[in-house]
């Protein structure tokens, strides 16, 4: 290949046979399709997992809907190999969206429970945005739980997502590497995903810091200003 781009995280697309896609939409496959893809039945959750560097790799199940549904989270230790597996369940859409953190064999994918406040939320229930951000914004992979199933709602969501661990970076065009920075935002962990939100320029702003804040904040504070209600389908809170 002429380019390629795989630093932080890999979106990867496979189109499925088994599933009828939506309009518009090519079909995605079936986790049994992954597991035998092509006319040599290579197994996608296992063979992508030799790529250099990978560490966690994330996809939905196959009978997902945009109410309710399962993403099947695994993570491969960098020493030993070993592969651990997990999941998320969501439920709800909206302000009823809320998510559960699943393990299997009490195995801990983003080591959660290492955490004081944010194994409190690792006990097999339904949690909201802002319970997950809480208990996890101080730590690696911060709001996960809640943000990797909203990508998968999407019909246009890839198949597999595919989390660098930082020690590599694939970043190649016309043949030549073009930087060596190993940190993005997109990797999870906390010091590539934590940025400062700093709002000023009018007296009415009022003078305050907040310990913590989504991206998604933003449009309802804007609009708190402005005395508007947001829609129903907005996710974020007035940080004022």
């Amino acid at each position: 290949m002429n380019l390629a781009k795989y630093d932080g995280v890999g979106f990867f697309y496979f189109k499925g046979n088994s599933r009828s896609g939506l309009k518009h939409f090519w079909p995605h496959p079936t986790i049994k399709e992954m597991e035998n893809f092509g006319p040599k039945n290579v197994n996608l959750l296992q063979e992508l997992f030799k790529i250099e560097g990978s560490h966690l790799m994330y996809y939905g199940d196959e009978n997902n809907t945009l109410d309710q549904g399962i993403i099947h989270l695994k993570r491969k230790d960098k020493d030993s190999k070993e592969v651990i597996s997990g999941a998320i369940e969501y439920s709800g859409t909206g302000e009823s969206y809320k998510t559960r953190y699943i393990l299997e064999n009490s195995k801990d994918i983003f080591n959660y429970l290492d955490d004081e406040i944010a194994g409190k939320v690792v006990d097999n229930k339904f949690h909201t945005t802002q319970e997950w951000l809480h208990a996890t914004h101080h730590i690696d992979y911060p709001l996960h739980i809640d943000l990797i199933p909203r990508h998968f709602k999407n019909p246009r969501s890839c198949d597999i997502i595919l989390s660098n661990d930082g020690s590599v970076v694939f970043n190649i065009k016309n043949g030549k590497k073009r930087r060596n920075q190993l940190h993005h935002h997109d990797r999870g962990v906390r010091g590539c995903m934590n940025v400062p939100l700093i709002i000023g320029g009018s007296p009415e702003i009022p003078n305050i810091e907040i310990p913590f804040c989504k991206i998604t904040d933003i449009v309802p504070t804007l609009l708190k200003f402005l005395g508007i209600s947001p829609h129903t389908s907005v996710v974020g809170n007035s940080l004022i």
